[in-house]
């Protein structure tokens, strides 16, 4: 932490925060990730952790987020981050509501690109949703958040579950029935996000305070909006 000067708050979560921070030999500002190692321990969540900085010192795509690094002190451990200095791609699609069908294919070609290099990577992303895109400063996307993560099986199959309602694919939410799912996962959430950028809103929700049950007997059914 000697090497860096921690500033105003950009962003917090259940599991901590992320702050401004400049890198003083470098003259460079950054994202600095604090996580809460009691929350973590709660949580059992060491697998995650660990899982999201391994696939980040792998990432070489210029739509991934760049981590510069991982250290701990006293509660907390941190993630040294690029700075996406344009915000959430959620905050953006808030204020316009939403996009036309070029802007849309704009994002959805960088997030195809930043998904797919993931997948070449050997993993499979399964958190797509615009606030896990953030922009940087000239408006470019940059996938973030990569605690959801995880390495197929030799047969390629994934056999736990998680993610966000909206977002889930059949095969995710049948999984004790089909035996798991693959990572065509990934791109059935980008069709959802996709959907969402056009439109404003996801097409199995019908509104903000559905039940997840409710978004799930949707995907289900096939019961599009």
């Amino acid at each position: 932490m000697h090497n860096l000067e921690t500033e105003r708050i950009i962003g917090t979560g259940l599991m901590g925060t992320v702050r401004l921070a400049k890198m003083k030999d470098k003259n460079l500002y950054a994202a600095l990730k604090g996580i809460r190692k009691d929350y973590i321990v709660k949580h059992k969540d060491n697998r995650h952790i660990e899982n999201e900085r391994r696939l980040m010192l792998q990432l070489k795509n210029p739509f991934c987020i760049k981590l510069f690094g991982t250290f701990q002190e006293g509660p907390y451990m941190y993630c040294l981050m690029k700075l996406a200095a344009g915000g959430e791609l959620f905050r953006r699609l808030s204020k316009k509501d939403h996009f036309s069908a070029e802007t849309t294919k704009f994002y959805a070609h960088e997030i195809f690109s930043a998904l797919d290099h993931v997948q070449s990577l050997g993993w499979v992303y399964r958190d797509l949703k615009p606030e896990n895109v953030m922009l940087d400063e000239d408006g470019h996307c940059k996938l973030v958040d990569f605690g959801f993560s995880t390495e197929p099986d030799e047969n390629g199959i994934v056999r736990t579950f998680c993610g966000t309602p909206a977002y889930l694919s059949p095969e995710q939410l049948n999984g004790k029935f089909t035996n798991g799912y693959s990572k065509i996962v990934d791109w059935w959430s980008l069709g959802i996000l996709i959907y969402e950028l056009m439109t404003g809103m996801t097409p199995f929700c019908n509104s903000n305070s559905e039940t997840a049950y409710e978004i799930y007997l949707r995907i289900l059914k096939n019961n599009m909006k």
